[in-house]
């Protein structure tokens, strides 16, 4: 066996520069969209579900056709939230783009919500509907700039979804 030469240790060096571990894979703040997802999905759904049985009567009268569509649009959206989150537990590499898509597909669904309101007050019977739907609008915006944000310049974005 050969001895160290004196002054010297066999323990690591605590000068070297320590690497850090590459960010891949599905984890950290890339497990919120997929629990994001998952819950828009019940949501839209939800929504479709509830406010069709609950005005399609009064709109089947009315002929409002932008209601219809924005019943019509819910399913759509949670139809693509499963897509999404298909394509994200496969780490394709055209996730980033398609979770944008999404962000911004929430983002305009919110600002079609208030814009039928404004246009059609009388389809709503409650009093703060307009304060709820563009308070709706802020609230997509905000998460919706971040996740944007997130996906196109995270490293473990970068690292996870090369498919």
């Amino acid at each position: 066996m050969s001895e160290a030469p004196p002054g010297t240790t066999d323990l690591p060096d605590k000068t070297a520069p320590k690497v850090a571990p590459e960010l891949k894979g599905i984890g950290g703040w890339l497990l919120l969209p997929p629990l994001h997802l998952l819950l828009d999905m019940g949501r839209f759904v939800w929504l479709t579900v509830s406010a069709w049985s609950a005005h399609a009567a009064a709109l089947a009268m009315s002929g409002m056709q932008a209601a219809v569509g924005l019943f019509a649009l819910n399913g759509l959206v949670a139809l693509y939230a499963l897509v999404c989150l298909v394509r994200l537990f496969e780490k394709k590499s055209y996730v980033p783009t398609m979770m944008t898509a999404f962000y911004l597909l929430i983002i305009a669904k919110a600002v079609a919500d208030l814009a039928v309101l404004l246009i059609y007050p009388d389809l709503s019977q409650e009093p703060d509907a307009v304060y709820q739907d563009s308070m709706g609008v802020v609230q997509s915006l905000v998460p919706g700039a971040i996740w944007i944000a997130y996906f196109h310049k995270s490293e473990r974005v970068k690292n996870t979804f090369v498919n």
